[in-house]
C-alpha cells in the first residue's frame, strides 16, 4: 500500500514536471514570436477637402462720362477709356462726286481766259511731295502747331494763253473733315486765311497762307511755250493734324462773279482737282 503511493506520488510528481516543461515551451515559443518584428498598415488618412476658391471682390463699374465722338477717335469715356462706335466721317467723303488727287501726278486742269470766259485754257497741275517743319526764316514757330507745305505747280500752254492770259480759280482754305458745300465762299478765296478745325474734341485756330509766281518758260509741250504758275499753300496747324485741303477750279465759275453770292456748289464740280496735305 505504500508503495502504492509512492508510486502515485511520483506519477503525479512526472505529471506535474512534464505540465512545467510544457508551459516553458510555451512560454518560449511565446517570446521568440514575439521577437520577430511585426507588420503595422497605417490608415490612410482621409484627404483634406478643397477649399473653394475666394471670390475676387468684383471691381465697380464705370458710371461712364463719355467725350463724343470726333473725326480722330470714336466715343471714349473719360473715365475708364473704353471707347465705343466709330469716328465721325469726313464731310469730303459725303460728296462722290469729288476725288481726292495725288501728290506727283499729272492732272488735266481746265479754266478761262482773262479777257473770254468761252475760251477754254489747258492746263497740268502737279503737286510736290508734302514738306512739314516747325518753323523757317519766313514762318514762325509755335507751340504745339506745325507748318504744313505744299507745292503745286500749274502748265498753261496753247495760243489762247499766250494772247489772251489766264485766270486760275483756286481755294486755300479747305478743310477735309469739315468740308462741306453749304454757305459762301468768300472765306474759300483768297491767300491768307484763318479758320476753326476741331482735333481731338478740342478747338484749334489755323492759319493758311499762300504764295503764288507765274514766268515763262521754254520748255516746250506740244510745241508751245509753256507758261508756269507755282502755289505754294502753308498752313500751321496743330502738330499731327493732317485735314487743310487746297482746290483748283475753272475760274469761269467765279470770275467777275461777286463772291457772296457763290456757295461751293457754284465753284466745285467733278473738274476740280482737291489735295490735301496730309
Amino acid at each position: 500500500m505504500k508503495n502504492f503511493r509512492t508510486i502515485t506520488l511520483v506519477a503525479i510528481l512526472v505529471i506535474a514536471m512534464t505540465l512545467t516543461l510544457t508551459a516553458c515551451d510555451d512560454g518560449n515559443a511565446v517570446t521568440e514570436a514575439t521577437s520577430e518584428p511585426t507588420s503595422i498598415i497605417e490608415a490612410t488618412p482621409r484627404p483634406e477637402p478643397t477649399p473653394e476658391p475666394t471670390p475676387e471682390p468684383e471691381e465697380p463699374s464705370c458710371e461712364h462720362v463719355w467725350q463724343e465722338a470726333n473725326f480722330q477717335q470714336p466715343q471714349m469715356c473719360l473715365e475708364c477709356g473704353e471707347i465705343e462706335g466709330e469716328p465721325l466721317t469726313p464731310g469730303f467723303f459725303e460728296y462722290d462726286e469729288f476725288t481726292l488727287n495725288s501728290t506727283q501726278t499729272d492732272y488735266e486742269y481746265l479754266t478761262r481766259t482773262e479777257e473770254y470766259e468761252d475760251i477754254i485754257i489747258y492746263g497740268i497741275a502737279n503737286a510736290h511731295p508734302l514738306v512739314i517743319i516747325e518753323y523757317d526764316d519766313y514762318r514762325e514757330a509755335k507751340e504745339g502747331f506745325e507748318w504744313r507745305i505744299l507745292t503745286v505747280e500749274l502748265y498753261f500752254y496753247g495760243l489762247g494763253v499766250e494772247h489772251f492770259g489766264r485766270v486760275i480759280g483756286f481755294s486755300s482754305n479747305l478743310d477735309f473733315y469739315h468740308f462741306s458745300m453749304d454757305g459762301n465762299v468768300r472765306s474759300l478765296i483768297g491767300n491768307v486765311g484763318n479758320r476753326t478745325i476741331n482735333f481731338y474734341g478740342n478747338a484749334y485756330e489755323v492759319t493758311v497762307m499762300t504764295e503764288h509766281t507765274s514766268e515763262w518758260t521754254d520748255d516746250i509741250i506740244h510745241g508751245e511755250w509753256v507758261l508756269i504758275s507755282t502755289f505754294e499753300f502753308s498752313a500751321l496747324v496743330p502738330i499731327g493734324y493732317d485735314g487743310m485741303m487746297v482746290a483748283f477750279f475753272n475760274a469761269a465759275r467765279s470770275f467777275g462773279v461777286d463772291l457772296d453770292s457763290l456757295s461751293p456748289s457754284d465753284l466745285f464740280d467733278e473738274n476740280t482737282l482737291f489735295f490735301r496735305l496730309g
